[in-house]
C-alpha cells in the first residue's frame, strides 16, 4: 500500500498538466511512495497523451479515461477514489501544482497528530505561475494547531472549501461513502466539509503546500471562474446540498461560519462577471435569494454592511434595481487592487470570533 495517492482530474489541461505531474514525481517523500491517478475526463486537446507518456515511464501512475466529458471535477474525483491504493488520499488540479515538500510534510503531521484531516495554507499564482507575494493565511496570526469545539473561529477560518490543500484519511472517505458531487461548482466544499463534519479529528498546518493557478482569461476559464448563469444555477443546487449536510448533521451552529465566508464573496462573483447581461444577472440574484435570505434566519452580517440594503431588494423581489445596485458596485471594484479586491469578499478573523 502506498502512504499517499493524489487524485488528478484532467479536461484539456495540456498546457499545464506537465507541470502539475512533476510536482508529484519531484516530491521529497519519493515518488515511490506515491500512487499518482490521472483522470481523462472527455479531453479532445493532447492531455490524454501527456498522461500515457508519463504513465510507461511510472508503474504507479494508474490513468482512468473517462471518454464522455462530465462538465466538472466532481466524477473523475469521485473514479479516482475508487482506484485509491493508499493510507491517505490528496487532490490536485491539473493547472495547480506542489510545493515539492507539501505530501511529506502532510503524511507526516496526520500520522504524528493522528488525524484524519490535515489541511494547510496555500497561495495563488498568476496564470503564467508567478507566484503571489502572500499566503491565503496570515502565517504570523495562524500558527499550526488541532481543530477542537473550543477554537471553532480559528478552525473555520483556516478551513477553505477546496480539496487541494488537504489530506485525507482513505479509510475515512471510504467508509463514511463521502463523495463530491457531480457536474456543478462548489463539489469541493460539499466533499470537504461532509469530511470534516465525519471525522474524529483534524489539525491545521501553517506551512504553504499548495499553488493555485487563478485562471482568468476568457477561452482559459477554470469552472470557478466561468460566471455564466448557469454557474449560478448550479452553485445554488450545491449550496442547498452543502446546508441539507450541515442540518442533517445536526451542525447548524457551524453552517453559520461557512455561510459567513461565503455569502459576500458569492453576490461579489455576480457583481464582478462580464459573461451576464442583466437579465442574467435577475435571474441568478432570483435564483439564489434563498440563500441571501438565510442571513437573517443565521443572524449574520455581510462582510460590508451596506450590502444589506440590496440584499433586501433581492428579499423584495425588486430584481431590476438590485441588478442597477450591483453594476455600480461592479464598475467600482474593477479599479481596487487584486489583493484588496479579494478581502473584501472574505469576513475578517474578528467576524469569525463575533459569530
Amino acid at each position: 500500500m502506498y502512504k499517499v495517492a493524489v487524485i488528478v482530474p484532467i479536461y484539456n489541461m495540456e498546457m499545464y498538466l506537465g507541470e502539475a505531474i512533476d510536482s508529484v514525481i519531484n516530491q521529497t517523500m519519493g515518488f515511490e511512495n506515491i500512487q499518482l491517478i490521472l483522470v481523462n475526463d472527455g479531453s479532445t486537446d493532447n492531455s490524454l497523451k501527456i498522461m500515457e507518456e508519463y504513465g510507461k515511464k511510472h508503474s504507479n501512475i494508474k490513468i482512468i479515461n473517462l471518454k464522455q466529458k462530465s462538465g466538472a471535477a466532481g466524477k473523475p474525483r469521485n473514479e479516482g477514489i475508487k482506484q485509491v491504493e493508499a493510507e491517505y488520499m490528496m487532490f490536485l488540479d491539473p493547472d495547480d501544482f506542489y510545493d515539492k515538500e507539501a505530501l511529506e510534510k502532510m503524511y507526516n503531521v496526520a500520522k504524528e497528530q493522528e488525524v484524519e484531516i490535515v489541511t494547510a495554507n496555500y497561495k495563488y499564482a498568476n496564470e503564467d505561475g508567478t507566484l503571489w507575494a502572500k499566503s491565503v493565511f496570515d502565517g504570523e496570526r495562524f500558527k499550526s494547531f488541532k481543530f477542537n469545539e473550543d477554537n471553532f473561529s480559528d478552525s473555520f477560518f483556516v478551513w477553505n472549501s477546496g480539496s487541494c490543500n488537504k489530506i485525507f484519511s482513505s479509510k475515512l472517505i471510504k467508509d463514511n461513502n463521502i463523495e463530491f458531487l457531480v457536474g456543478v461548482p462548489a463539489e469541493d466544499a460539499y466533499f470537504t466539509y461532509a469530511a470534516l463534519l465525519s471525522a474524529r479529528s483534524a489539525y491545521y498546518l501553517s506551512d504553504t503546500i499548495h499553488y493555485y493557478r487563478r485562471r482568468n482569461k476568457m477561452g482559459t476559464l477554470s469552472v470557478s471562474w466561468d460566471r455564466s448563469l448557469k454557474y449560478f444555477m448550479n452553485i445554488s443546487y450545491a449550496y442547498k446540498r452543502i446546508y441539507e449536510l450541515f442540518v442533517e448533521k445536526d451542525r447548524i451552529s457551524l453552517f453559520r461560519y461557512f455561510y459567513s465566508k461565503t455569502l459576500t464573496s458569492v453576490y461579489y462573483k455576480i457583481t464582478d462577471t462580464t459573461i451576464m447581461n442583466d437579465k442574467e444577472k435577475g435571474e441568478a440574484l432570483k435564483e439564489l435569494s434563498w440563500f441571501f435570505d438565510l442571513r437573517d434566519t443565521l443572524e449574520i452580517e455581510p462582510c460590508q454592511k451596506s450590502l444589506n440594503c440590496v440584499f433586501n431588494m433581492i428579499h423584495n423581489g425588486e430584481y431590476e434595481n438590485a441588478v442597477g445596485v450591483s453594476n455600480i458596485i461592479g464598475e467600482m471594484r474593477r479599479y481596487v487592487e487584486r489583493d484588496v479586491r479579494e478581502g473584501m469578499s472574505k469576513p475578517e478573523f474578528v467576524n469569525y470570533v463575533e459569530l
